[in-house]
Formats: structure tokens, sequence, C-alpha cells
């Protein structure tokens, strides 16, 4: 049995997807499914003829992957305040008298609520 160099590569990649598959944090399994595709491209292009198929499938999942990343990243950053914006205007909750009544039907004939005050 000859073993090449590039067998190891295989082997190794295919010891990073095991890893990355037995993870629990979905950051941890996009990091080592990176690794494992970028070790697995040397592998294809040292073969007696560049297996182009393979390695672009794996650029589209290394960029796929990259920019799930940043996301992630990008949405743990902190979050800056406007400081233009009053702290209740920043609020998602609103001054009661801008919500309709719990409850509350729209009039016949307008776009308009009415309360239903007593009504079951």
């Amino acid at each position: 049995m000859n073993i090449q160099p590039a067998d190891y590569l295989v082997h190794f990649s295919n010891g990073l997807l095991l890893v990355a598959y037995s993870v629990r944090d979905i950051l941890w399994l996009r990091w080592f499914s990176v690794a494992a595709a970028l070790t697995n491209i040397p592998c294809f292009l040292v073969q007696g003829t560049i297996l182009w198929p393979p390695i672009l499938w794996a650029l589209v999942f290394i960029a796929i992957n990259l920019y799930q990343i940043t996301r992630v990243y990008m949405e743990g950053r902190p979050v800056v305040a406007v400081t233009d914006v009053s702290p209740f205007e920043a609020s998602p909750l609103r001054s009661p008298d801008t919500r309709p009544e719990r409850g509350a039907l729209p009039e016949p004939g307008s776009n308009r609520l009415k309360s239903r005050k007593g009504a079951r």
C-alpha cells in the first residue's frame, strides 16, 4: 500500500469534518468546515488531472461559511445608540394613545377603530 502525501491531507480534512460535526456550536462547525475545505483543495490540485468541479464546490462552500461566520460576528457587535433621539422615542414601546385598544373594532365605512368597552 503506497500512501501519497496528499492522502494525509484527505485524512486530516476528514478528521476536521468529524470534529466539525461533533461540536455543538454552529460557529465552530463553520470554522472547522472552512478548514476542512481548505485542506481538501490541495488534494484536488495535485491529482494527475486537476479536479476543477470539487475545487469550485469547495470554494462555494468556503464562501457561504465565511459569509455566515461574518453574520454571526456582526450580530454580536455592540449597538451604537443614536444621540439625537430621546430614549423614549428609541424604545420599541409606544405611547398608549397611539395604539388601538385591545378588542377595538373598526367602525363601518371607516379606517378608524372604536372601543368595544363593555362588549364581550
